[in-house]
């Protein structure tokens, strides 16, 4: 099994966008950022989805909005 992805996709998940998530199989987690017709679907396995919860808690920590508006002033 490889471990690359399979597809290449870039998202932009705005604030109060809805998502779900559903079990398939013992391993695999399918999620779905927005709706049904006009979502975004992907399939992660859980070793996977607990790395992507870590970087996820990484860059939360990261700069702040005061921080990146700082980057903005010095351009």
């Amino acid at each position: 099994m490889s471990t690359r992805p399979v597809v290449s996709a870039y998202v932009r998940i705005p604030r109060g966008c809805t998502m779900s998530c559903r079990f398939i199989g013992r391993e695999d987690i399918e999620i779905l950022i927005g709706g049904q017709r006009d979502g975004f679907e992907f399939v992660v396995q859980r070793e996977a989805l607990e790395r992507l919860v870590e970087l996820g808690q990484q860059a939360l920590a990261g700069p702040t909005q005061e921080d990146t508006d700082d980057l903005d002033d010095i351009r």
